[in-house]
């Protein structure tokens, strides 16, 4: 039986650090049903010219769109709900919007630019793309679940964000927060610690929408000091791999050696290739 790719980087010790999504602007989507495909946007019960338009606009504008849901059954929605979302450092921000016609995705003003109305509650995007990779549906679902219980009006199920090898796995917004391999029992208590304020630095792969070397020396600069804290960690500069940060002992320069670990499957059934570590 062949081993999935979350059990192998588990066996490995490969590093959760620095595996956070490159986006930094969101669209989340609300549709509710299955999602058939590699890319839920264009394999879901979203009409499939709508999501290519969606797709090609947000492409433009530079966004990354996800389709989120409460549930895979389908349902008859006379609303839905979209979030934009700018997970940029200084000012991170939430918007949310109603609609009545998902059509009307294409009318939302997508520029970067301030929040018109910035919503007051984090969303929490469990992945559970299993038609991407299975150890998102085997593990994020329980997640899911157990986030639900715990936060039912701000957890939501999202469609592939990457690093399926570290499953489960959510974002937290308005930071862009990425945990990885994260049991369905401690969801909760991540979610509440970063509700007070505190990071589960365990389950910290980086903070979406920075680059390789600001994610990377942020966890492994956080690991060393333990620092916990959201707004504990600031990164000033970024120089090839030396990271200018700013911390409670002060400024600090952090020097990073990035290397290529034994070569494994990202995902369930790929050939193996070589990953970074840092």
């Amino acid at each position: 039986m062949t081993t999935s790719c979350s059990v192998l980087g588990e066996r490995l010790g490969e590093d959760l650090a620095a595996s956070a999504p490159k986006a930094r602007r969101f669209l989340l989507l609300e549709q509710p049903g299955p999602w058939s495909g590699r890319n839920a946007v264009t394999h879901s019960d979203l009409d499939v010219g709508l999501g290519r338009e969606l797709l090609a606009a947000a492409d433009e504008a530079g966004i990354k769109v996800h389709l989120i849901r409460r549930s895979p059954r389908r349902a008859a929605l006379d609303t839905r709900v979209c979030f934009l979302a700018d997970t940029r450092r200084d000012a991170p921000w939430v918007e949310r919007h109603v609609l009545r016609d998902p059509r009307e995705v294409l009318a939302l003003d997508m520029s970067e630019r301030e929040p018109e109305v910035a919503w007051e509650e984090p969303v929490y995007a469990v992945c559970t793309h299993g038609k991407r990779d299975p150890c998102c549906a085997r593990r994020g679902r329980p997640l899911a679940r157990a986030l639900r219980a715990a936060r039912p009006d701000q957890t939501w199920e999202i469609g592939h964000i990457g690093g399926h090898r570290f499953a489960a796995t959510f974002l937290a917004f308005p930071h862009g927060l990425a945990f990885g391999r994260v049991p369905a029992a401690a969801g909760p208590g991540i979610v509440a610690g970063l509700e007070a304020g505190s990071i589960a630095l365990e389950h910290l792969r980086g903070r979406a929408g920075e680059g390789w070397a600001a994610q990377a020396a942020e966890v492994l600069v956080r690991r060393r000091l333990d620092l916990r804290g959201v707004d504990d960690v600031v990164v000033e500069g970024v120089d090839d791999a030396v990271v200018t940060l700013r911390t409670p002992a002060g400024r600090l320069r952090a020097v990073l050696a990035r290397r290529e670990a034994e070569p494994r499957p990202v995902s369930c059934g790929d050939e193996p290739e070589a990953v970074p570590a840092y």
